[in-house]
């Protein structure tokens, strides 16, 4: 596989943005597009183009990455009017960043086999857009391991660790397994503003004065700048999001009912949430 190989991003939000960004500075062509046309997000890069469609941007790609809100805006990327999926050969390697059911993800790669002869691996991250910036991502990937052989030279470009989790959709298992940790964490953090206020304490100064307590890590520092400080709550539904899928997963296990009040409480009508 070429590392200098043409590459595609579809999905130019704060994450695929910083993944692109850090493509394009490994001397990779990377062609971008997202769904939403007024998305530009991504630095100015002489080796980062952006497209008029996900088929445009996927021509003559080696690899394709995917940075998408759900498994809807994904079917709707590859296999859509002007998708992706126009432009793949046998030899495409989709890397889907995205996180969704595992499901899904196995549905989504024996379609793009049986469609296009191409492969599929749901590759989710663990890590915001400063860690993809930086090169230091967790990144999970699922898939043919001769694939992901070929797709962990690319993917070394934005994370500190690429790790093979096993066949389609393991990948996924292992995201919602770290989900379940994260969510878990931001609701005790909602529970911390709830008793100090109780304790007629300002909830975002002992937030604060917890940095470098037993209790720290960095959801505390992602609990101040974005609920407090910029109130960014696409981040909050994308946790919703995530736990659902936890939720679904646990369906016919014990800790059903304990996951379902995390889901409730992230559902909730919080003071800390829109």
């Amino acid at each position: 596989m070429d590392k200098m190989a043409k590459l595609a991003l579809v999905g130019m939000g704060r994450m695929g943005s910083a993944i692109a960004t850090r493509l394009a500075t490994g001397d990779h062509q990377v062609a971008t597009w997202d769904l939403k046309p007024n998305m530009a997000n991504a630095r100015q890069i002489s080796n980062i183009s952006r497209e008029t469609s996900a088929a445009h941007a996927a021509k003559g790609a080696a690899g394709i990455f995917l940075c998408l809100p759900n498994t809807q805006a994904i079917e709707t990327v590859i296999f859509g009017r002007d998708g992706i999926g126009e432009n793949v050969s046998t030899q495409t390697l989709i890397i889907d960043h995205s996180t969704i059911h595992p499901q899904a993800a196995k549905e989504i790669a024996a379609r793009v086999h049986d469609e296009f002869g191409a492969t599929y691996m749901d590759a989710p991250v663990s890590g915001g857009p400063e860690q993809a910036r930086a090169g230091r991502l967790v990144v999970w990937a699922a898939g043919p391991k001769s694939d992901f052989d070929r797709a962990a030279v690319w993917m070394q470009r934005y994370g500190s660790r690429v790790v093979y989790t096993g066949p389609t959709g393991s990948a996924q298992k292992i995201k919602a397994c770290n989900q379940l940790v994260v969510c878990s964490t931001i609701v005790a953090w909602m529970e911390v503003v709830t008793l100090a206020d109780s304790l007629q304490l300002d909830p975002q100064n002992v937030i604060k004065q917890l940095k470098g307590a037993s209790s720290d890590s960095m959801l505390r520092e992602f609990f101040v700048t974005q609920i407090f400080e910029n109130r960014e709550n696409e981040t909050i539904r994308n946790f919703r999001k995530d736990i659902d899928i936890v939720l679904e997963l646990s369906r016919n296990d014990s800790i059903y009912k304990r996951i379902a009040a995390i889901s409730s409480a992230l559902n909730s009508e919080s003071d800390v949430d829109e």
